[in-house]
């Protein structure tokens, strides 16, 4: 290649490839680094957004990426007890993973963007005011990298911008099957339990002709036997997949990085996006919203440090300021949320349940969906009087319970 570009993206996803969209339509020279040989492939995300999260994002999606759209979630506890949440309105979609990245490539190069295919970027290194990219056939410069690359960074493990402490992560698995029968059209379904995915959840989400996506994260146990398990035991059991399901899609086990807070996502000449900043959901491990709102504040960024010919780290530390501006108690109220509720046992997530049937919450959730900001619903509920009580008294019980077995543990264990 051998150009001198004025920003280098790394990473062929939706954060990578919305970002070279935007930098391209902004008149900045982009290159995008794709270290497989087509867009689209391999697929982790089970592409679940949240309706108002695509229009805040600019987008205007062909239908043909809609493979369904729901207006709520059942969530099953560990014994089976169903909770509903309905919106009464759409409020979110499955889209087509592939069909989105190839759309998002269509339009970045269309702008102008240069694509790299095949090219995997093994480090960078200062070459007078600039970058000079590493990769396997073709040698390119740059005044700022974005690094979409997703996690684990490798790139910025290279770099020496990152270590693998900064990060704790879930394993997640997924699967398309091509038959699954809902137990409500129009609403996904969440399934809780150690036993069925230990430390967060399982999920059938219904798609359009009657398939289904269905998966898991985990911290700890073998993702594809626990998925195997989740099938055989809650899916099929209770007929929401035939007897000998007809796989579509089996998606390889995937690491889900959790935010910690403890790194920059900016240096000289760098700017950090994504999973490979950890822009994901702590709660539901999502990160498609969340995650390209940064990449056009990190876009917003580099064009103003373009056009003042300073792209050292004071410059681009602006973008740091913006995206945790916008995220950082976000993520920390998510955070909170996910240690206190996934913290639980069975018997006390099932106390939860029975608390949350009926509450006020439930109510408040409803008649407020919100998928993008979850901690700063929760926050609003517990600054409501009706809220507060009702928060206070649907965890009251799996608290007490906890902090009773942890007692009991001890005076065990003290013997």
């Amino acid at each position: 290649m051998g150009r001198h570009f004025d920003l280098a993206v790394v990473g062929g996803g939706p954060c990578g490839l919305y970002a070279s969209l935007l930098a391209s339509r902004s008149g900045i020279d982009t290159v995008l680094f794709e270290e497989h040989e087509s867009i689209g492939s391999p697929q982790h995300c089970a592409g679940h957004i949240s309706l108002k999260g695509i229009r805040e994002l600019g987008l205007r999606l062909p239908q043909r990426l809609f493979r369904g759209t729901y207006r709520g979630a059942i969530l099953h506890s560990p014994s089976g007890r169903a909770l509903t949440l309905d919106a009464g309105e759409e409020v979110s979609a499955s889209i087509d993973r592939r069909g989105f990245e190839i759309y998002l490539s269509d339009l970045s190069q269309s702008a102008g963007t240069t694509l790299a295919l095949g090219e995997r970027v093994r480090g960078a290194r200062p070459a007078g005011g600039s970058l000079e990219i590493i990769s396997r056939l073709r040698s390119a410069k740059c005044k700022i990298l974005l690094d979409a690359e997703g996690y684990p960074p490798r790139l910025l493990g290279e770099m020496g911008a990152w270590s693998p402490g900064d990060y704790s992560a879930l394993i997640g698995i997924g699967a398309e099957v091509e038959e699954a029968y809902a137990a409500r059209e129009g609403f996904v379904e969440l399934y809780f339990g150690r036993g069925i995915a230990p430390g967060f959840f399982a999920w059938l989400i219904p798609l359009k002709g009657g398939g289904a996506r269905i998966g898991l994260a985990t911290e700890g146990g073998n993702p594809r036997q626990l998925l195997d398990r989740f099938m055989r035991d809650r899916l099929i059991r209770s007929g929401r997949l035939p007897d000998r399901p007809r796989m579509v899609e089996v998606l390889p086990p995937h690491p889900i990085p959790i935010w910690r807070g403890g790194y920059k996502t900016y240096g000289n000449g760098l700017l950090v996006v994504g999973d490979a900043a950890s822009q994901v959901k702590p709660t539901t491990g999502g990160g498609l919203f969340m995650g390209m709102r940064c990449s056009s504040m990190a876009i917003e960024t580099a064009k103003l440090a373009l056009s003042a010919g300073d792209w050292g780290s004071d410059a681009l530390s602006r973008y740091e300021r913006l995206w945790k501006g916008a995220f950082s108690l976000e993520l920390r109220l998510m955070g909170a949320i996910r240690r206190a509720i996934f913290g639980l046992g069975d018997r006390e997530m099932d106390a939860l349940f029975e608390g949350l049937s009926n509450s006020a919450l439930v109510e408040m959730a409803n008649s407020n969906p919100e998928m993008d900001f979850q901690g700063r619903a929760l926050l609003r509920a517990l600054l409501n009087p009706i809220g507060f009580i009702s928060i206070a008294r649907a965890f009251s019980r799996p608290f007490l319970g906890a902090l009773f077995k942890r007692g009991s543990n001890r005076r065990v264990d003290s013997r």
